[in-house]
């Protein structure tokens, strides 16, 4: 072999082994935190020293507490598609030992609240672990698995919501106060904010304001509490007629099934009642006063009359309209 040739070979040769001892480690990193945002979503770049639920692309952790007892979690379903026995455990946990989670259905674009309990974790201690996410898509009978991790400090605090404090089942029911209403004067066709405090040794789970606007009493949508609320509220569209007595209570169910319910509060619907005259019960020109009554020659007798309906009471929304229709009240 030509020497010259040689030296330019070693040269070469040299230079890229200079090249990747330099800048190997560089795309090695680059490749490997490719990998993990594909896997895993964005989310897996933060660190998990701090506070944090970091879960795999889809999943997302909108609340979390970590207890004495326990972990909870309010998990969010943002893959594309209903979840069937959805499954959460704790993985790799630095101290204690946790249970798995019991199974849900979660709905795409729903959230669940996912409990795990847990013994031996120390109050104050900061721990993470790594969560494991079982599941199967809707329709299909293939389990899928997701992962993630958990970092935070044992909260002083018990969210199992399975032993008291003291130890022993969980017996105690719910109580609620401060029940209210948002308007104080409340009208047929008004929209209205009802809520009440709950109060519970341990941990409040779910609730639900059930009314009865004249035609028996009616459950609205089942709520979760939040982690840290302890606040019932529920929104409802009055449809009762003017005078009609609404009736309504809270129900709250805690973290061991024990169910409470509220004093039940009530309130009239205010606005216009009662018959208005009809038309036909006027003989003279002040007929015309009677919406929607018209005084009227009438051909075929030769007289005239007041022809037409009068218009029902509770079609009235102010005191004036209403006070003015003969038959009715403003109340």
């Amino acid at each position: 072999m030509n020497p010259k040739k040689k030296i330019r070979f070693s040269k070469k040769a040299q230079s890229a082994m200079e090249f990747l001892m330099t800048y190997g480690w560089a795309i090695m990193a680059f490749v490997i935190a490719v990998t993990a945002l594909f896997l895993y979503g964005p989310n897996v770049m933060k660190s998990p020293s701090q506070e944090s639920c970091i879960l795999s692309s889809g999943f997302s952790c909108s609340e979390f507490v970590i207890g004495s007892d326990g972990i909870k979690l309010v998990l969010n379903n943002g893959i594309g598609n209903d979840l069937n026995y959805v499954i959460v455990s704790a993985t790799n946990l630095q101290q204690g030992i946790c249970s798995d989670s019991t199974p849900q259905n979660i709905r795409d674009g729903s959230h669940a609240t996912i409990t795990l309990s847990c013994t031996n974790l120390v109050v104050n201690k900061k721990i993470i672990t790594d969560l494991k996410l079982e599941y199967t898509l809707s329709g299909s009978t293939l389990s899928k698995t997701s992962h993630g991790k958990i970092a935070g400090q044992v909260k002083n605090i018990q969210v199992s919501g399975q032993q008291q404090p003291g130890g022993g089942a969980d017996t105690t029911s719910p109580t609620a106060s401060n029940l209210n209403t948002s308007l104080s004067t409340i009208y047929k066709g008004n929209v209205t904010l009802f809520s009440g405090t709950w109060s519970d040794n341990i941990n409040l789970s779910t609730y639900v304001l059930s009314i009865n606007q004249g035609s028996g009493y009616v459950n609205q949508t089942i709520k979760e509490f939040g982690l840290s609320s302890n606040v019932s509220t529920a929104t409802v569209t009055i449809t009762a007629s003017a005078g009609t007595v609404v009736n309504w209570l809270f129900y709250a169910y805690d973290g061991s099934r024990n169910l409470g319910a509220s004093s039940v509060n009530q309130f009239t619907v205010h606005g216009c009642s009662g018959t208005p005259n009809s038309c036909d019960s006027f003989y003279d020109s002040s007929c015309s006063a009677q919406l929607i009554c018209n005084w009227v020659f009438n051909d075929e007798t030769q007289t005239e009359e007041c022809l037409g309906t009068a218009r029902a009471c509770t079609l009235f929304t102010t005191q004036n309209s209403c006070i003015n229709q003969l038959g009715c009240t403003w109340s």
